[in-house]
């Protein structure tokens, strides 16, 4: 159930109603995910793309961009800066189905879907190949930062993301990394996104 208006950056407010109204004059009768979009497509004409945030007054959220799984490359890596710093003293391989677990469950329930979690085992990441055009490098905590921004982005889809042992996790993990100094717009830290 959407609430009954959405804010954009805090300064524009879109009637769900309105965008309902507007799809239901063109003898479409929307699902939710059909109002959003619109009410999206509105914001990104007035922000531009990727640059709001939707809020609803229950707090409800969304974002101009999309979210999606991340790569198991990606999760051997945030294993790999949480087991090194000492963040997480479990099993690797457990700490990635967890990880990944809680990625493909935000992702389930941001489109409405019921993808299975592929199986995990754990093994430490490696640098950029002439397969992966990424510039990834395992060793730089700079990059580390943002791979855990990118996953904590995609993944924070759910109400209770915070409370999980993921979302716990990924706190923990970018503070540690910050009180080490990482910061991924430092010049020539060249961080990916997503690996």
């Amino acid at each position: 159930m959407l609430p009954e208006y959405i804010m954009a950056q805090q300064t524009f407010t879109y009637n769900v109603e309105d965008a309902r109204t507007y799809l239901r004059e063109m003898d479409i009768d929307p699902t939710d995910e059909e109002v959003i979009s619109l009410i999206e497509s509105w914001a990104e004409e007035e922000f531009g793309w990727g640059n709001y945030t939707l809020l609803g007054p229950d707090g409800w959220r969304g974002t101009g961009m999309s979210a999606w799984i991340v790569s198991k490359r990606h999760i051997d890596a945030l294993v790999y800066w949480a087991d090194m710093l000492g963040v997480s003293k479990a099993d690797k391989t457990n700490m990635g189905k967890m990880l990944w677990k809680e990625n493909h469950r935000s992702i389930n329930y941001r489109y409405g879907e019921r993808g299975r979690t592929p199986s995990y085992r754990w093994s430490k990441p490696f640098a950029s190949t002439q397969r992966h055009y990424d510039d990834y490098d395992p060793e730089s905590m700079d990059q580390a930062l943002h791979l855990v921004r990118c996953y904590d982005y995609q993944t924070c889809e759910t109400a209770d993301y915070w409370q999980t042992p993921a979302g716990r996790l990924i706190v923990k993990l970018e503070t540690a990394l910050m009180r080490m100094g990482a910061d991924p717009k430092r010049d020539g830290a060249k961080p990916p996104w997503g690996i």
